[in-house]
């Protein structure tokens, strides 16, 4: 039956719309994927902003609190952490307090991030074990990567290097047998953080692991290339931190000229020339 030609369109409100809101994280990883973190924050804000009409987007906005704490922002990460805790879905504040807990050590505060896990896994309780659609990734599941990375970090910052090394390394091998996965640009970006813990930590043992499982996870991300590049000149290799350092401009090409680590390569390579 044809439409009246007087019918008028259905607006859905944006929180409502599935489409959209898919969307505006979809973009956002693409735009952090090239180094384009301007863009992809302001896809980010307005993702978080949207009221969560279910459990699993909200577990999902997490992903503005995770870009915060990758780009050194911590104390902009615990708010927006803390904004999920106070969220009416249990695993929305499971993932909050999750996420609380990883920019708290990020803080030097290892202590609370430890009170921050195990908030996390009283709120899981409530979690359903399950998720009512199954082509959407399982609620435990998405909890148990964070508390890893989480219990990893916290063992890290503690000093304890065997702990890291076995709890981060697995987390790593784990993204890398999903990395079909729709969610692999934020493994990646995880990744990436994972190995800059892991420098701070003059951890690089964990740094190279870091890199070796990024490259095989996705070789045309730039930050895979950076890492072995810097991995590369830590152990002498100028060599190979240079061919490294080359790659990774070259897919940082469209990147922000002020991305801290796109600044450090081009120094890095300036400094080889000479």
């Amino acid at each position: 039956m044809a439409l009246s030609s007087c019918s008028k369109p259905i607006l859905i409100p944006a929180h409502d719309d599935w489409h959209r809101i898919h969307n505006l994280d979809l973009l956002a990883g693409s735009y952090e994927f090239k180094g384009q973190v301007k863009l992809a924050e302001e896809l980010l804000r307005e993702f978080f902003s949207l009221p969560a009409n279910d459990g699993l987007f909200a577990s999902y906005q997490g992903d503005w609190p995770r870009f915060l704490i990758s780009r050194g922002r911590y104390v902009e990460a615990l708010s927006a952490a803390g904004q999920m805790t106070q969220g009416k879905f249990p695993l929305q504040r499971s993932m909050g307090h999750l996420l609380a807990g990883r920019a708290l050590v990020a803080l030097n505060r290892a202590d609370e991030a430890q009170q921050e896990l195990a908030r996390a896994e009283k709120e899981s309780e409530n979690v359903p074990e399950s998720d009512p659609e199954p082509l959407m990734p399982q609620p435990r599941r998405l909890l148990d990567g964070q508390r890893n990375i989480l219990r990893g970090e916290i063992a890290l910052r503690k000093g304890n290097a065997v702990e890291a090394n076995a709890q981060l390394g697995e987390v790593l091998n784990g993204f890398v047998r999903v990395r079909g996965s729709g969610d692999r640009v934020i493994y990646l970006f995880t990744m990436l953080y994972i190995a800059q813990r892991a420098r701070s930590a003059d951890d690089w043992d964990l740094a190279e692991t870091a890199a070796k499982q990024m490259l095989v996870f996705d070789p045309s991300y730039a930050g895979g290339h950076y890492v072995a590049a810097v991995v590369a000149e830590h152990k002498g290799d100028f060599a190979i931190a240079r061919m490294e350092f080359t790659v990774a401009e070259s897919h940082w090409e469209q990147a922000d000229p002020e991305l801290s680590e796109i600044i450090d390569v081009d120094k890095k390579l300036a400094a080889s020339m000479r």
